[in-house]
């Protein structure tokens, strides 16, 4: 009986959806949809309890997707439906590192494990670093002086997918988005003041100059389309290319990243406090920058140090002596950053060796007394002496050891 009474008031609601206009159901053009694809004894009636906040809108999927009988739905037909209907829990992103000056909601310094709910900011100071999970897996890691914003971030629970979009609104922030299951929903997306990036699945950079009112956008590895903000007209990056958003919301066409600098003849052990890495000329390049972090952080979750450089070389200051990756990349006339190199390095520069002072550079000395001096080291316990003949030192003539003077 029951079965019955529902059929009938199912039939009677599909009659009625029939007169509705387009206008009420309609899906408005550029909307996020989840897609379904039906499968054998599925109803429009059936998936609308499952999956929709209010099941009594399936009227609006069956006219939408143009269906004629909502009890007899084609296996195989696949579903648009539009993601404000869809039932929807929200689910916190999380803190996973953060180091220097960061801060969430309030202004309130945040740790690792923290969670941030739908609509929190993060800020990272000009000293500070974070990275963010998101509900789908997609890891943010923000660079000194980012915000972020958490836009959306919701479980779908009829489906087991996800739903999940941050707003950059400045900084540099670097993207490993995870990639889509087989659930329909929307892929991630990160809005900017100047525009859309939508994801599906993917590895890049996303920069916004506040100041400026622009937007870059470095692909990596799998493909993000950019819109410009105001419906304005947007292009799809490929792996190896950007694009720049100006403050008008005008996406420029994709450009070439610039290749990695060619890092092949620097050395492998720094023995000098100011760490110095020569840089071979590149057409199109405007500065190098470079990031360094510890030797057993890969994934650069914490930067020691972010240096640019518009000179033929880099240079490294205050790093205590430790095993280093850095890894540096060429910067075009736009601003747009292209792939990374990488190198790894051992820093051994302390104790710092000492200045001579006695004798002078290219002094001539007579007599059968040599005497040596040089200038104090405040790290030094002793310090030790060698006298050779041959520049390589394999062979000295006097080698004296633990002293403990400065001459």
């Amino acid at each position: 009986m029951h079965l019955l009474s529902w059929n009938a008031w199912g039939r009677a609601l599909q009659l009625a959806a029939i007169g509705l206009t387009m206008a009420a159901a309609a899906v408005s053009a550029g909307e996020p949809v989840f897609t379904h694809v039906v499968t054998r004894e599925e109803t429009l009636i059936a998936l609308s309890r499952r999956l929709l906040a209010d099941p009594r809108q399936w009227p609006q999927l069956q006219q939408h997707n143009r269906i004629a009988d909502a009890r007899r739905i084609p296996v195989g037909t696949v579903l648009k439906i539009p993601v404000r209907l869809l039932a929807t829990e929200p689910v916190p992103a999380r803190v996973l590192s953060a180091s220097g000056e960061v801060s969430g909601p309030q202004g309130v310094a945040v740790a690792a494990g923290q969670a941030l709910p739908q609509g929190a900011r993060l800020q990272a100071g000009d000293g500070g670093q974070a990275t963010l999970q998101l509900v789908d897996g997609t890891v943010l890691r923000l660079r000194a002086g980012s915000t972020v914003q958490v836009e959306t971030s919701r479980r779908l629970p009829g489906s087991g997918g996800a739903l999940s979009g941050v707003k950059v609104e400045d900084g540099q922030v670097e993207v490993q988005a995870q990639k889509r299951s087989g659930a329909g929903a929307p892929g991630f997306q990160i809005s900017t003041p100047q525009g859309l990036l939508g994801v599906r699945g993917t590895e890049f950079r996303v920069s916004v100059d506040a100041r400026a009112e622009t937007t870059r956008n470095e692909v990596l590895e799998g493909q993000v389309m950019t819109e410009g903000r105001d419906g304005r007209a947007g292009r799809s990056v490929a792996a190896g290319f950007g694009v720049v958003v100006d403050r008008s919301g005008t996406v420029t066409p994709p450009v070439r990243l610039l290749a990695p600098p060619d890092v092949s003849a620097w050395p492998a052990l720094q023995e000098r406090v100011l760490v110095r890495f020569p840089i071979r000329p590149q057409p199109a390049v405007v500065a190098y920058r470079a990031q360094v972090a510890a030797a057993a952080d890969p994934a650069f979750e914490r930067v020691l140090q972010d240096v640019r450089s518009t000179g033929a070389e880099l240079r490294l200051v205050d790093l205590p002596d430790g095993d280093y990756r850095i890894r540096v990349r060429a910067e075009d006339a736009q601003g747009l950053q292209g792939r990374d190199a990488l190198h790894l390095f051992t820093l051994k520069a302390r104790p710092e060796p000492p200045m001579p002072t006695v004798p002078g550079p290219k002094a001539v000395v007579s007599g059968t007394r040599l005497d040596f001096a040089w200038a104090a080291v405040d790290e030094a316990r002793s310090y030790r002496l060698q006298l050779s003949r041959s520049e390589n030192m394999r062979e000295p003539i006097h080698d004296q050891r633990t002293l403990v003077g400065t001459a």
